[in-house]
């Protein structure tokens, strides 16, 4: 019996999380057997294990890895008596076997994009784990780093890992900043989830929502802007989101069709739900005929199909984006990051569909606004070769995904 710890699939609270988690989990199933390996995950508070059993087409045996040492920390509230046991963990805390195999899917978790040195403490932990367990770091972006702490760390233990990138910025970047060659992936997003095939499940969310095919496209609302992201103020931020849709009303190529506001996180990465009740009550009564409002929780298989079946789909999250494109559909990303340009500009190539929006003066000034629309412009006087390229693209990463993964 084969155990398995899946690290970063806490919950189902970011669909994008849980899409990876998901494809993972069916991966192993489909390679060991469900009956041969035990697989483990530090699923928090959040998480629902009858929910996450729901995205299968049968029930998965999963089981709540703790890690005591990370509990206690979590537990104390002092700043500084935090940071003390934190550094003290990582000098005296010494790993022991417990899995055969410990899986970290990727993310951006690996950067210096949320904070300045907890890139280095997670390596570092894995590099203890390394001596006793195998670890694969699957589907990563990691980088860029400016601090010298994290790029000292990453040039001395990233070699002790089996390290995926999940695009070829970070593989360029990794080479290039640590002399050392990686595998390249796609993200696993772009996979198949398990119960994708299913066309009951999306007919019927489809029509829960009063929905067809082509006939709408979607806005999906960063959480990220609490946190700063994108701009400052959060009316401004939502306020340009209106101004943009109201305007696609005037246009001939999307005039009449709906609009759907989804959701894509939940707390605690964002309470997207929120925002977009928020943007939805922004609009008259007259002007809802043709918005939609999804604000509760659907879930990853259906989030997808809600996003691949509209025309395109607007997102400042960036799986969102993945997945309309995973089904065959354009996305124009509102990127906040480095990520955005590796795993959807390169790998995907579509650097095309891609709008730096991470400065505050776009939103104020109301240049988003044009640069969104001009981009939708750019998308519907080609969409035909443009969708033709995007199912090619996906099915290479697809291809190259499912390669990796029968052999890890």
């Amino acid at each position: 019996m084969k155990k398995i710890l899946i690290k970063n699939f806490p919950n189902l609270n970011n669909y994008g999380t849980g899409m990876m988690g998901l494809v993972t989990i069916q991966m192993l199933m489909e390679k060991y057997g469900k009956d041969n390996i035990e697989i483990y995950s530090q699923f928090n508070e959040y998480a629902n294990i009858d929910e996450i059993n729901n995205e299968f087409s049968e029930p998965v045996q999963l089981n709540t890895y703790i890690d005591k040492v990370d509990e206690k920390i979590a537990n104390i509230n002092n700043a500084v008596l935090k940071k003390v046991s934190v550094i003290l963990s990582l000098i005296f805390y010494k790993p022991k076997k417990e899995f055969d195999l410990i899986i970290v899917l990727g993310g951006d978790d690996f950067s210096e994009c949320s904070s300045k040195y907890i890139a280095s403490i997670e390596l570092y932990k894995l590099w203890r784990c390394s001596m006793y367990s195998k670890v694969i770091m699957l589907a990563q972006t990691i980088g860029p780093f400016s601090n010298a702490v994290n790029r000292f760390t990453f040039r001395h233990l990233l070699s002790k890992m089996s390290l995926y990138a999940r695009d070829p910025w970070t593989a360029e970047y990794i080479d290039k900043a640590f002399n050392l060659k990686v595998k390249q992936m796609g993200d696993l997003a772009f996979n198949s989830l398990p119960l994708q095939g299913n066309v009951l499940i999306e007919h019927s969310i489809l029509k829960q929502y009063g929905l067809s095919k082509d006939g709408y496209f979607t806005i999906v609302i960063s959480g990220l802007v609490k946190e700063g992201y994108y701009c400052k103020d959060e009316d401004v931020y939502l306020l340009r989101h209106r101004d943009f849709i109201l305007r696609s009303f005037e246009n001939a190529d999307v005039k009449g069709k709906k609009v759907v506001l989804l959701a894509h996180t939940f707390p605690p990465y964002g309470d997207e739900a929120s925002l977009v009740e928020k943007l939805y009550n922004m609009f008259t009564t007259e002007q809802r005929e043709l918005v939609v409002l999804i604000k509760e929780k659907i879930y990853p298989t259906k989030a997808r199909f809600i996003l691949g079946n509209g025309i395109f789909t607007v997102t400042g999250r960036m799986h969102p984006a993945v997945s309309t494109f995973q089904m065959g559909k354009p996305a124009i990303a509102l990127s906040y990051s480095q990520k955005y340009y590796g795993v959807l500009g390169k790998s995907l190539n579509r650097i095309d569909l891609i709008i730096n929006a991470n400065e505050p003066d776009k939103w104020i000034s109301g240049e988003i606004v044009s640069l969104v629309e001009e981009k939708v412009g750019y998308l519907l006087d080609n969409y035909t070769q443009i969708v033709a390229e995007i199912k090619s693209s996906v099915e290479q990463l697809k291809e190259i995904n499912n390669n990796i993964l029968q052999n890890i």
